[in-house]
């Protein structure tokens, strides 16, 4: 049943460092680090997470540091402990009071 439940999840543990091009077909949590290329059907960043390259997915929630190019097609949210630069296209966007967004930004819509 356990198998059923985390069937195509990835999860990234505080302090580990994952490099490279990363698929994910459904769920992506990084509580580490990740550089590279992720994609992802959802990609949720934590308080200790941190992200750099590319990030690609439905819904993104970023609560740690996303850097660099991030597509979002349905919705980017950033909380307020999170911390978005570089460029970003989306399809909705919600930014807590005190979360960061430093870059460019498009939509997709």
């Amino acid at each position: 049943m356990a198998e059923e439940v985390n069937k195509g999840v990835l999860m990234v543990g505080q302090g580990v460092i994952m490099r490279g091009e990363i698929k994910v077909p459904s769920i992506a949590l990084i509580d580490g680090t990740v550089d590279g290329v992720l994609e992802a059907d959802v990609v949720n960043i934590t308080e200790n997470g941190t992200m750099t390259g590319t990030t690609t997915a439905s819904r993104v929630r970023v609560a740690g540091k996303i850097n660099q190019s991030t597509t979002a097609r349905s919705e980017l949210f950033i909380t307020k402990s999170g911390s978005v630069t570089g460029t970003v296209a989306y399809g909705e966007l919600e930014i807590e009071k005190g979360g960061v967004f430093e870059g460019s930004v498009s939509s997709t819509k």
